[in-house]
């Protein structure tokens, strides 16, 4: 889901502090809501094999995160949380395409790189470079599976200085290069479908 549209639909009608104010978004799902998660989820799927109604899929968002709000956050309970995390994850959001060093992060946040890094691992049991390249591999999916632009863009828009070293990166944390990933998910079903 584009972040924009997700920031849409959260501010229409839930309470955006539930799922901004915490980080990692862990939520405890008890086994009597199983089914009606499945329910949501099915139907979703239902919609987006079939018509893509925009106005239908936006309703079932909404409801999916109203029942989402209304579970217990983890992090609330979470001892080892750190409200530090917030910040970072928030600076790696803001700055994952500039490919800041760790130490740059730590900086913004007047912490060591060992401290921040310790902060992290604690509270999301990933470093600030982990957190980093996950979001990079992410939004490369993203482009890959669902724009028409060439590689060689989406590296220079991530910030790699080269389209060799996205290759290479892409290809160690998916196992499969940029072009043959964007072939797999355009070929899969539900976008060859669009």
């Amino acid at each position: 889901i584009d972040k924009d549209y997700f920031n849409h639909i959260l501010h229409m009608q839930m309470d955006p502090s539930v799922f901004g104010d915490h980080a990692p978004l862990l939520f405890h799902l008890p086994e009597v809501k199983h089914m009606l998660f499945q329910s949501i989820l099915q139907l979703f799927e239902l919609e987006w094999n079939a018509d893509k109604r925009t106005f239908l899929l936006e309703q079932y968002l909404a409801i999916f995160l109203t029942h989402i709000q209304d579970l217990v956050l983890l992090s609330q309970v979470n001892e080892r949380y750190d409200v530090r995390t917030n910040k970072l994850l928030a600076l790696v959001e803001e700055h994952y395409a500039e490919q800041w060093a760790a130490h740059q992060y730590a900086a913004e946040i007047g912490l060591s790189v060992k401290r921040m890094n310790e902060v992290l691992v604690q509270t999301t049991s990933a470093t600030v470079t982990q957190h980093v390249h996950r979001r990079l591999l992410l939004e490369s999916q993203r482009l890959l599976g669902y724009s028409k632009r060439h590689v060689q863009e989406i590296a220079l828009d991530l910030g790699f200085s080269e389209v060799n070293y996205f290759n290479r990166f892409f290809k160690k944390h998916m196992h499969v290069s940029p072009l043959a990933y964007r072939k797999k998910v355009q070929n899969s079903p539900i976008i060859g479908d669009k």
